[in-house]
């Protein structure tokens, strides 16, 4: 079962999946098109909202897995964990992501992200590479886009959201004994 965090990606997720059907619906969806023309704006659209995504994702995640590991813990020193670092994300990128579950003793929590055909320092460099994608874009250039690319963002999020979940959980059964209920 995936955490809850995961379950509200997968939601995120629909939003993307929408954005992707626009485009296709828009162009065609064949190949060809020019990167900044027709449909780049959805695109670039999508992009920015899988990375928000994907940040939502990290940040639930820190804070749903903290409590478990925590249980005794007062609200008020998770609230003030909560807003000195989850809070304060701004961009899950890799760095800045390891860095935030290195507070839960994990710190190394990216290095076991990888699944078959993808090795980990290929979704690292994905990753970081979505995340500076959409800072391009927040920040108003229009880096050249294809659908087939946020695709493969699209796909990578959901692969890589099934494996942190995996690796956040065996992290709390080794400290607490018990798996958590997702």
């Amino acid at each position: 079962m995936p955490s809850q965090s995961q379950i509200d990606l997968l939601a995120r997720l629909h939003d993307v999946d929408e954005l992707i059907e626009a485009h296709i619906a828009l162009t065609g969806g064949g190949a060809g098109r020019p990167a900044r023309r027709q449909g780049a704006a959805v695109t670039r659209a999508g992009v920015v909202l899988l990375a928000a995504a994907t940040e939502a994702f990290v940040e639930d995640l820190f804070e749903e897995a903290a409590p478990l590991l925590w249980p005794s813990a007062p609200k008020s020193q998770l609230k003030m964990l909560f807003d000195n670092t989850s809070k304060r994300l701004n961009n899950a990128d890799v760095r800045k992501t390891q860095l935030l579950f290195f507070n839960l003793g994990l710190p190394g929590a990216l290095d076991e992200v990888r699944w078959r055909k993808f090795s980990n320092a290929s979704f690292k460099e994905s990753l970081d590479s979505l995340v500076t994608t959409r800072n391009k874009i927040a920040h108003g250039l229009q880096p050249s886009l294809r659908l087939g690319q946020l695709r493969y963002w699209r796909r990578m999020v959901g692969h890589y959201a099934e494996r942190l979940d995996s690796v956040v959980a065996d992290h709390i059964q080794s400290l607490r004994g018990k798996r958590p209920p997702w």
